[in-house]
C-alpha cells in the first residue's frame, strides 16, 4: 500500500514538474516575443523537443523525487542532474535542427525560469512535509504482541494522544 501511494505521488509530482516546464517555456517565449525574436513555427518545434526530453530524463532518474531524510542541498543536487542532462540534449537537438541561432536567448531564459520554478516547488514540498511531520502526521508502525488488557489499554492511549504518533 505504501509503495503504491509513493508511486502515485511520484507520478503526480512528475506531472506537476511537466506542467511547470510548459509554463516556463511559454513564459520565456512570451517574454522574448515582445522583442519579435520568436516565430510561431519555432514555438511548436521547441515544444516538440522539450516535452519528450524532459519526460525521459525526469522519469528515469529515481533520485529526483526523493525527499525523506535528505537535506535540501542534496535534494537540489538530485534535481540538477536530470535538468542539466535534458538542457544539454535540448541544445544538441536544436543545434542539429539548425534552430539554435535564433533560440539561444529563449533557451537561456527558459532554463533559468524552469530551474527556479522546479527548485521552488521542491522547496515547498520539503517545507510542507517537514511541517506535517512536526505536527504528528507521519507514519509510525508498531507491533503489539498479545491481546490482553494491557495491549488494549495501550492502543486506547495511543488513539487518545495523537501527538505520540
Amino acid at each position: 500500500m505504501l509503495k503504491e501511494n509513493e508511486s502515485f505521488y511520484r507520478r503526480l509530482h512528475f506531472l506537476g514538474d511537466l506542467f511547470l516546464t510548459i509554463v516556463a517555456l511559454y513564459l520565456s517565449l512570451y517574454l522574448c516575443s515582445q522583442n519579435q525574436i520568436v516565430e510561431s513555427g519555432f514555438i511548436r518545434e521547441l515544444l516538440l523537443f522539450v516535452l519528450p526530453i524532459w519526460s525521459f530524463f525526469f522519469l528515469t532518474d529515481l533520485k529526483t523525487y526523493k525527499y525523506r531524510q535528505i537535506p535540501l542541498t542534496r535534494m537540489f543536487a538530485n534535481l540538477l542532474n536530470p535538468f542539466l542532462k535534458s538542457t544539454t540534449l535540448l541544445l544538441f537537438a536544436l543545434f542539429a535542427a539548425n534552430s539554435l541561432n535564433e533560440s539561444l536567448r529563449v533557451i537561456a531564459l527558459f532554463a533559468g525560469i524552469d530551474l527556479l520554478a522546479l527548485a521552488v516547488l521542491r522547496g515547498g514540498i520539503k517545507f510542507f512535509l517537514k511541517v506535517k511531520y512536526h505536527n504528528g502526521n507521519h507514519l509510525s508502525n508498531i507491533l503489539i504482541v498479545g491481546t490482553g488488557s494491557l495491549a488494549i489499554d495501550f492502543i486506547q492511549k495511543v488513539k487518545e494522544n495523537r501527538d505520540w504518533r
